[in-house]
């Protein structure tokens, strides 16, 4: 109709429109092509506000897409439009979209100062959606960081502005990150709660594709309880609505949760099946970070058959696909993977080397949780060389770490390392004893 009568305007808006549906769907090159449609009509009618809409939507579909030049060029084009028009909103939602840029790439600095300095503008203009918007994504970064209380502290002022507005997606939106918030520190009955708010909130308000959110996010709660028919019970439920709207991305995210349900309880082909069809999802709809993860997936499959050279080989193809993507998070995830099967192979020197570059990594990052990981494994790496006081203070730094982020499962990982050593500490005792006694010596292979 709007071609018919002319209205460029109206059919620049409706191409924006399609573009955001085959956006959620993840038809990322259809929503390349309608976005970009809608820029060619908004510039030609002189339309600057159409036109830096187009660009700032643009820059999220390339941002999903990984192509990250592409989304920090469409971006700063929009942002410079916006300043010339006077349009603080449309320069806030820019910084929105650079925050998630930076946070995509690990650079949780600039992510941080970003959605800042959005957060005050949108204040500035007393923009309460944008706000709660802002805490939230501010509330994800936190997490990524293993930062729980400032993660659930921004939620929780999210949650305030969403109830004070009416917005009961955002309300629900807010309890899915403080569910997940939850689940990361192992509170699975605060874990559940949130979710089971946030699903009953999403089916009041008919919001499909929040509803399937929350049942991945229950699967992951009862699969870190080894309820592993719950589990599978909550992904199944979300793949049938993920499959039903068209959200291949969803559909990929559960078949990964699956795998891990199935290799949980040894069911290696299983798992791997469920691992390769996700692959095959995300390399159709372009998806290079998830390929990663699936490829890491399927690494720890081979890993936990004693596979380790198959290990080894997917761990390194995921590894290039994370440096390639600027992903630095995954990266050292990789090196900490690889530095497990260089270990249990006893090659030391390889293992503390790719421990310790996954070290620098996390580091810079400031992602704590990593740091503490890799600690455990340098402490099982000097525990093997018999370096018991470098194992122990690896194991005692790992230990507080995960004490002052609440993450039991890992407190008890270092704490069993800590009384392995000591436990060698002692055998070694005993067998300096016995092989003192007369006639009473132990092979070499026992000594210490």
């Amino acid at each position: 109709i709007y071609a018919r009568i002319g209205h460029d305007e109206g059919r620049a808006n409706i191409l924006c429109g399609l573009g955001g549906l085959y956006h959620r769907q993840s038809k990322y090159d259809q929503a390349t092509s309608s976005y970009t449609q809608a820029r060619k009509i908004s510039a030609r009618i002189g339309h600057d506000k159409g036109d830096a809409d187009a660009l700032c939507n643009l820059g999220y579909v390339y941002c999903k897409q990984f192509k990250y030049h592409q989304a920090a060029s469409s971006y700063t084009k929009a942002q410079e439009i916006y300043a010339r028009i006077g349009h603080e909103k449309g320069q806030a939602n820019v910084l929105c979209g650079l925050g998630g840029l930076y946070h995509r790439q690990s650079k949780y600095d600039l992510a941080r100062s970003s959605y800042t300095e959005a957060q005050e503008i949108y204040a500035r203009t007393s923009q309460d959606e944008g706000r709660a918007n802002v805490l939230c994504s501010l509330g994800e970064l936190y997490r990524d960081q293993s930062k729980y209380d400032q993660a659930a502290s921004s939620y929780t002022e999210a949650q305030g502005i969403y109830a004070h507005i009416g917005n009961d997606e955002g309300r629900a939106n807010v309890l899915r990150g403080l569910g997940e918030v939850c689940c990361d520190q192992s509170k699975y009955g605060q874990a559940t709660s949130s979710y089971t708010e946030a699903q009953e909130i999403y089916a009041h308000i008919g919001n499909d594709e929040g509803r399937a959110n929350v049942l991945r996010g229950l699967g992951e709660v009862c699969c870190d309880q080894s309820k592993y028919d719950q589990a599978t019970s909550s992904y199944t439920a979300a793949q049938e609505i993920y499959a039903r709207i068209g959200h291949d991305e969803g559909r990929a995210n559960v078949l990964c949760g699956l795998g891990e349900v199935y290799l949980r309880q040894s069911e290696c082909d299983q798992a791997r099946f469920s691992y390769t069809e996700a692959q095959e999802i995300y390399t159709r709809i372009g998806h290079d970070e998830g390929r990663a993860n699936v490829l890491c997936s399927l690494g720890d499959v081979y890993r936990y058959q004693s596979k380790h050279d198959r290990a080894s080989s997917f761990y390194t193809e995921a590894q290039e696909i994370y440096t390639r993507i600027g992903h630095d998070q995954g990266r050292a995830n990789v090196l900490c993977s690889l530095g497990d099967v260089y270990c249990y192979q006893s090659k030391h020197d390889q293992a503390s080397s790719s421990y310790t570059e996954a070290q620098r990594i996390y580091t810079r990052i400031g992602h704590d949780k990593g740091r503490a990981n890799v600690l455990c494994g340098l402490g099982q790496v000097y525990r093997r060389q018999f370096k018991h006081d470098q194992a122990k203070s690896s194991y005692t730094e790992a230990q507080e770490i995960y004490a002052r982020f609440g993450k039991i499962e890992g407190q008890v990982t270092a704490l069993c390392g800590l009384k392995n050593i000591y436990g060698d500490l002692l055998h070694a005792i005993d067998a300096k004893e016995f092989d003192s006694k007369p006639g009473r010596a132990l092979p070499p292979s026992v000594r210490v």
